[in-house]
């Protein structure tokens, strides 16, 4: 029994740790949209990143590239608020919602623009990658 007990707190400190780095991650992703730090962003994302983005349209790594380069993503402030983090064998689903300010030549520039998101994270050996995201735009103040 003392084993058993044992070996699920190991387990279980182990999920906290993943979890930690998982929400570390995210955090790390939203302020490197705010810096404009694309090489941060591109060492997160999966090269078979997909999304499905709040602007109606669902739209691959090469997309994404064409528009930050043309500044179609281009935000002054990221806020998350992760309220579901679930592990599923290599994958990691994380749920909640975020609030952007989009600025310069992005839509609703110079708003508040809240939605709800999910990102899947999966690891590839080296690490976690960004591979799958959602976004709903909720509301715009």
């Amino acid at each position: 029994m003392a084993v058993l007990l044992g070996l699920t707190y190991n387990v279980s400190l182990a999920q906290e740790d993943k979890e930690l780095e998982i929400r570390k991650l995210e955090n790390i992703e939203g302020e490197a949209w705010v810096k404009k730090d694309s090489m941060t962003l591109f060492k997160l994302f999966a090269p078979e990143l997909v999304v499905n983005s709040p602007l109606n349209n669902v739209i691959n790594l090469a997309i994404l590239k064409k528009l930050i380069r043309a500044g179609k993503v281009d935000i002054s402030s990221s806020e998350k608020k992760i309220e579901k983090v679930s592990f599923i064998k290599d994958m990691v689903v994380v749920m909640g919602s975020d609030i952007v300010k989009p600025q310069g030549a992005m839509d609703n520039a110079g708003k508040t623009v809240t939605r709800r998101y999910t990102d899947i994270w999966i690891y590839d050996g080296a690490g976690w990658r960004l591979t799958i995201r959602q976004a709903t735009i909720i509301s715009i103040l």
